[in-house]
């Protein structure tokens, strides 16, 4: 496959990480052209920590046009909110990072922040997956949003 040895060569330029290990988390064997793949793999970094973020703001800033933010929110309480927010800070820097390393197209700076990333994301994902189990739980057994639809129906 012409896009893994594209990456092990660019990986023995840059120490990055094992290419299976990122495609595991980050879908990058998917990607079809090889020509920019540090911004590519970047890319799909940065998409997957712009879908968290989403997440997690609608937790904490739930929209009140939205019933599933509305319902999920009221399972955290302002520990777990600083929490999240913590979490939310780290992803939006991480993003903001990823895009400013492909704007100045510098192959040395892309590469290090994959690698870098890469190791943040394995201290994120567990506090994703926390936050995941709590907004699943709170769809299990009754609920008082039935009450408030009731009020405004």
């Amino acid at each position: 496959m012409e896009l893994e040895k594209t990456y092990k060569d660019l990986a023995k330029k840059h120490k990055l990480p094992d290419f299976a290990m990122l495609d595991r988390e980050f879908e990058v064997s998917s990607i079809e052209n090889d020509k920019f793949l540090l911004k590519e793999i970047i890319v799909r970094m940065t998409d997957k920590m712009d879908y968290y973020a989403m997440l997690i703001n609608s937790v904490l800033h739930p929209d009140n046009g939205s019933l599933a933010p509305l319902h999920e929110c009221k399972a955290f309480d302002d520990g777990k909110k600083d929490k999240l927010f913590d979490l939310y800070r780290r992803l939006m820097h991480g993003h903001r990072k990823g895009i400013l390393s492909m704007l100045r197209g510098n192959e040395k700076e892309e590469a290090a922040f994959i690698t870098v990333f890469f190791k943040e994301w394995a201290a994120v994902k567990p506090q994703l997956e926390s936050m995941l189990i709590t907004m699943q739980s709170s769809w299990e057994g009754e609920s008082s949003i039935k009450e408030e639809l009731r009020y405004f129906g």
